[in-house]
């Protein structure tokens, strides 16, 4: 256990197979660009690249 303080921020993912249940299925590709948000939090950018991992 931790203290959830101001600023904090908790990341916990998504679970495994979210995706599966979608038609068509929409998956991540290189170049695509993420900005999740939080009102008067910001939006960060994240841009998705390919991996060999």
């Amino acid at each position: 256990m931790m203290p959830l303080l101001p600023r904090k921020v908790v990341t916990t993912g998504t679970p495994r197979s979210v995706s599966l249940g979608m038609k068509p299925r929409v998956l991540l590709k290189d170049g695509d660009v993420v900005e999740p948000g939080v009102d008067g939090l910001g939006k960060p950018r994240q841009i998705v690249t390919a991996s060999d991992a």
